[in-house]
């Protein structure tokens, strides 16, 4: 009796540490996670750059764990003369996602939603997969908080 209880206490507790879980062919989970691009990899400016020319089937695959605070007011300026852009680019896709996009985002798209990241102070999700499109009512809104933001003495900003 003795003996099937401490088989039993031994089984339960080496079930206990999740963190080195073994996925696929002998890789843990955190190694699988390794061969993808993460946020903090990028800008925004150079992630858009990457999109436009990324070759990959359905879209460029990135770990979905974007920093509160990855969109700065640098990144902002250079983000803002893009914000109108319909040229085409890749949409992001999670690394867990079993569906990949048959679209494609514009750059606009993906400029509007790193601006409002930072003016409405949101974290980016991208959840199985990311494909947006440049929409004027989202550009107009923009321009007139980016002239408003840009008059307003540097203390009051955010």
């Amino acid at each position: 009796m003795k003996f099937y209880l401490l088989v039993l206490i031994l089984i339960s507790c080496s079930s206990v540490d999740k963190k080195n879980e073994t996925v696929g062919y002998g890789n843990t989970h955190n190694d699988w996670l390794a061969n993808y691009p993460r946020p903090n990899d990028f800008t925004p400016l150079s992630l858009i750059e990457k999109l436009k020319t990324d070759t990959s089937k359905g879209g460029l695959t990135m770990v979905d764990e974007f920093p509160p605070s990855w969109v700065t007011l640098q990144d902002i300026e250079s983000l803002i003369p893009l914000i109108s852009s319909k040229q085409s680019c890749k949409c992001l896709v999670n690394p867990y996602s079993s569906n990949l996009p048959k679209a494609n985002s514009d750059v606009g798209g993906y400029a509007i939603l790193f601006i409002n990241s930072y003016r409405n102070r949101a974290k980016i999700e991208i959840r199985l997969y990311k494909c947006i499109s440049t929409n004027e009512q989202d550009v107009n809104e923009i321009l007139v908080w980016w002239t408003s933001f840009k008059n307003k003495p540097s203390a009051d900003r955010r």
